[in-house]
């Protein structure tokens, strides 16, 4: 077992006990809004702390990791993240859970790998990349057929999944991390050819959206990572994220994933492959408040992706 301080805010402390395996991970303490809502939710009240005592907390209990329930912002989880680093307590054991019904759209990727899977030789282009090639790419502009596997946030490491996924596992696995830039990935006619006969040939050309900090960005690594588990669900491949795929499918309740499975048939791909995002007139405001975000993003360095 693994022991483990849960952070949740009120309206979703019911999701203690509807996500969290207690036969796999012991839960120490419980760290939210309002513990007496907590209690009529069925958490024990003497495991129940204030978001103030949260650095008391750790102190005392010394736990292997922080889970965060649904954290609603990037501000409340960094306040989180400095309390640790205050007592020296390693925040890459603090680990960002979602309940994936708040963030439906977890499940795009695995729809869009649907869509091409039924009709893998329609296509002709793909593109990948982050929120500015979702939103951007218009396909209807372009002579041949275009699906755009980009969504928010999507890094340089997830591109490179996705394209090995849908070209038929030209690559063959397995592979991790720096072993990715160490493989011949040359698609010419004749490298496909001695890889053998399951390697798609359709896909004509290929977008990869790049943008200032596609190159030591890492979404695994990030200070929000609901997004990360887009690709727990769809290539069940987390990167750098602090538990792999393995020992999070132990963390959730099966019952759970189960409920996952079932959502994720009932959602519909509503995200068109092209959204008239940028039709409009950029102002000096709409300018300055883009550039901000470039920077914001462009701060995000991991050194250690860099090397990767």
């Amino acid at each position: 077992m693994i022991k483990c301080v849960v952070v949740v805010p009120t309206f979703h402390s019911h999701l203690v006990n509807q996500m969290i395996n207690q036969n796999y991970v012991s839960i120490c303490a419980v760290v939210t809004d309002n513990r007496i809502i907590a209690v009529e939710q069925g958490i024990p009240k003497g495991i129940l702390y204030a978001f103030w005592q949260f650095r008391e907390v750790l102190e005392k209990h010394q736990p292997d990791y922080v889970l965060m329930l649904t954290i609603p912002n990037d501000e409340s989880s960094t306040l989180f993240k400095k309390e640790a680093r205050n007592i020296n307590f390693p925040t890459n054991r603090i680990v960002m859970l979602t309940d994936f019904i708040t963030y439906d759209d977890i499940f795009d990727l695995g729809k869009r790998f649907e869509t091409y899977e039924k009709n893998p030789d329609k296509y002709r282009i793909f593109a990948t990349g982050a929120s500015l090639a979702q939103f951007g790419i218009r396909a209807e502009c372009f002579e041949l057929p275009l699906i755009n596997f980009s969504f928010s946030s999507q890094d340089f490491y997830y591109d490179y999944q996705i394209a090995q996924k849908i070209l038929n596992k030209v690559v063959p696995p397995p592979y991790r991390h720096t072993d990715i830039f160490k493989i011949d990935v040359t698609v010419s006619e004749e490298n496909l050819k001695s890889r053998g006969k399951n390697s798609s040939v359709s896909f004509k050309y290929a977008l990869l959206g790049l943008g200032p900090y596609s190159l030591h960005c890492d979404m695994s690594r990030a200070i929000s990572t609901n997004y990360i588990f887009r690709y727990f669900y769809a290539l069940h491949d987390m990167h750098n994220f602090p538990l792999s795929y393995d020992e999070l499918t132990k963390i959730y309740q099966p019952r759970f994933l189960q409920q996952i499975d079932e959502d994720f048939k009932k959602y519909s791909d509503n995200h068109k492959e092209s959204l008239k995002m940028f039709e409009q007139t950029i102002s000096f405001d709409f300018a300055i408040k883009a550039r901000k975000i470039i920077d914001h993003w462009s701060d995000h360095q991991y050194p250690a992706t860099v090397e990767e």
